[in-house]
């Protein structure tokens, strides 16, 4: 009997590593790494994740290798500074349960550096700066610099960034990156959620882009994150944009009749929402004149 129940225990161990290594992914986190998918698949979760738990790797390896350092700065006669070599997490929304630093223009800019391998999140950085930018050069230089010598400033820091599709990024983010995450679908259980998703190589000229050539669901890969860490940020962070607005609710009464016409006889458009802000701000010029 206890032969049976040592060769079942071996097959399920053998089952369950060959499926971990068949089906669940390993994310391979370069110096800049973006994630996409679309709106709620879980982009910003996978992000902040990677962002929180990469720090938290950084940190401790920074306080293992807090004697060797102090000593071999004492022996090359130079001063030890923690603001340089303990890595920090920087993010462009708010974080709880973690210290964290709020991203700014002049990290961004490159007017100040951050600490050696420290981790940079960027949510929605489409936001930041999108495909449409390219006409202006200082803009294009100065966010070039940014991605593409990130690892070199942060001395071997992070970058995650994430957006619903890599083609609305501005191309200095597309150019610095090698490959990327999209995810697909999240399932949420008690306490981790599961998720699945593919990691692509990314090239802006398109000649290393990788396409799905049979059924995207064949190529995507389990990863599985803890729940927690959906209490370290607010996955509606930006709707404090339209909290304070008053709830539009009029309801037309209900179409009853086959008589009664169906057509739309008014159009929601924006076309000349560019001449009405233009208008109001020669209004408010001549009336501060």
């Amino acid at each position: 009997m206890k032969i049976v129940i040592i060769i079942l225990l071996i097959v399920v161990a053998v089952f369950i590593l060959w499926f971990y290594i068949k089906h669940v992914k390993k994310l391979k986190i370069s110096n800049v790494y973006f994630v996409s998918g679309a709106v709620k698949t879980g982009k910003s979760y996978v992000s902040v994740s990677l962002a929180v738990k990469t720090y938290k790797r950084n940190l401790r390896k920074f306080y293992i290798s807090y004697p060797f350092l102090r000593l071999r700065l004492l022996l090359a006669k130079e001063e030890y500074n923690e603001n340089i070599y303990k890595p920090m997490l920087y993010s462009n929304i708010p974080l709880r349960y973690v210290k964290f630093n709020r991203f700014t223009d002049n990290i961004l800019l490159r007017r100040v550096r951050i600490p050696n391998k420290s981790v940079v999140l960027l949510d929605e950085t489409s936001l930041i700066a999108d495909s449409m930018l390219f006409k202006d050069k200082q803009i294009n230089d100065e966010l070039l610099l940014f991605f593409k010598l990130f690892g070199h400033y942060s001395h071997g820091g992070t970058c995650i960034c994430n957006s619903q599709t890599i083609s609305d990024n501005h191309f200095s983010l597309k150019r610095s990156m090698g490959r990327y995450l999209y995810v697909y679908n999240r399932t949420k259980f008690p306490f981790f959620t599961i998720l699945k998703g593919v990691e692509r190589i990314y090239s802006d000229d398109t000649s290393s882009l990788q396409v799905t050539k049979g059924d995207l669901e064949d190529e995507l890969k389990i990863l599985w994150f803890l729940n927690k860490y959906y209490k370290y940020y607010d996955c509606y962070c930006y709707s404090i944009f339209t909290d304070e607005l008053s709830i539009q609710v009029d309801y037309d009464k209900p179409i009853l009749h086959r008589k009664d016409s169906l057509k739309c006889d008014n159009i929601v458009t924006l076309q000349s929402f560019g001449d009405l802000l233009d208008k109001r701000k020669k209004n408010k010029r001549s009336k501060k004149k």
